[in-house]
């Protein structure tokens, strides 16, 4: 084992070779060591949920590094995430990457017997022979990690080294992931949600409304020109086409009568259910009361209530007020 003194001579291809210093590999694999703050950055994510582990073993689900990477990535903060991931993938791989491309052959004071061999200045890789040089600037090599990532990759810097490659290699995996990520996490937030579908949906029917008033001024006018014989007729409305117009009325039919309820995703549909279901039982019960207490008269008021409440959220809001009249709330669980 060498120690932190002594280099390291590496031959590359069979024809060239490379010098390590011992303390830039050692160097190296210690950046390898920065996996340990993926801990921290997991407890960081999930700290602002108040009761997890006791939820989370009701829920029999598992608190770990896949919980936190769903719940940043189901968050307007996703980019800003994937953005830091992608910058710091960039920078550790940049530094390792011109680590394992310098040569101390090339470095001043490097005593080793085969620095003094050509093979150590002078290198052929698969035919094309060039003058090994060091690159000591970090930004080259984290310009080379970016654009590796972006998948572009312009030829200005080649790796010359099999490690090289190897880290190149990573890059475009790291690359990949985060294209991939920053795609889904965009695409998951761009999706419209039940209140803006709701929203929509509206807007949609009030100008089919409006569209379909328009329409029935015109079909009407014209009818009445037609039926007058025809010469009032505006040159608009020579251009008119009825069936078209009578088209047109009968397609807008369906969006302007449409039921915003219809809308929902669903999840709403089921929670609706489960909150009217939960209604009726609190009803039913309250029934129970008052016929068990022999209270004819009101059971009657009570019935005729509840019949004046036939829409759901009225009847959400009537049974708000009775169980804050009451101050029972063991009727109702919303």
């Amino acid at each position: 084992m060498t120690s932190l003194s002594q280099p390291l001579a590496l031959r590359y291809l069979l024809s060239n070779w490379i010098l390590y210093r011992s303390e830039t590999l050692f160097c190296v694999w210690n950046f390898t060591r920065v996996f340990l703050i993926w801990g921290s950055i997991v407890d960081w994510l999930v700290s602002d949920l108040p009761m997890l582990h006791i939820f989370a073993g009701f829920a029999s689900i598992r608190i770990g590094s896949s919980f936190a990477i769903k719940k940043a990535l189901n968050s307007w903060y996703a980019i800003v995430y994937i953005a830091l991931a992608w910058t710091v993938s960039c920078v550790l791989l940049a530094y390792m990457f011109r680590s394992v491309e310098i040569s101390a052959c090339l470095l001043d004071n490097s005593p080793h017997p085969n620095c003094n061999e050509a093979a150590a200045r002078h290198w052929s890789i698969h035919g094309t022979e060039f003058d090994k040089t060091n690159d000591l600037f970090l930004y080259n090599s984290i310009w080379f990690m970016f654009i590796t990532t972006t998948t572009v990759g312009f030829g200005d810097m080649l790796p010359t080294t099999h490690i090289g490659r190897s880290f190149a290699v990573a890059s475009t995996i790291v690359g990949i992931i985060c294209t991939t990520l920053l795609t889904a996490s965009t695409a998951n937030l761009l999706v419209w949600t039940d209140k803006e579908t709701r929203a929509l949906t509206m807007v949609k029917r009030e100008e089919a409304r409006q569209q379909r008033e328009v329409l029935a001024v015109n079909i009407i006018s014209l009818w009445w020109r037609l039926r007058a014989g025809g010469k009032k007729l505006t040159r608009k409305q020579r251009a008119m086409n009825p069936k078209q117009l009578l088209r047109q009325w009968q397609q807008t039919k369906q969006t302007a009568s449409a039921d915003v309820s219809e809308t929902s995703d669903v999840s709403s549909k089921i929670d609706k259910t489960k909150f009217q279901i939960q209604c009726i039982e609190g009803q039913v019960e309250k029934a129970a009361k008052k016929l068990w207490a022999n209270n004819a008269f009101e059971l009657m008021d009570h019935h005729s209530q509840w019949e004046k409440s036939a829409d759901n959220d009225a009847m959400a809001e009537f049974w708000q007020k009775q169980i804050r009249r009451s101050g029972n709330a063991s009727a109702i669980s919303p």
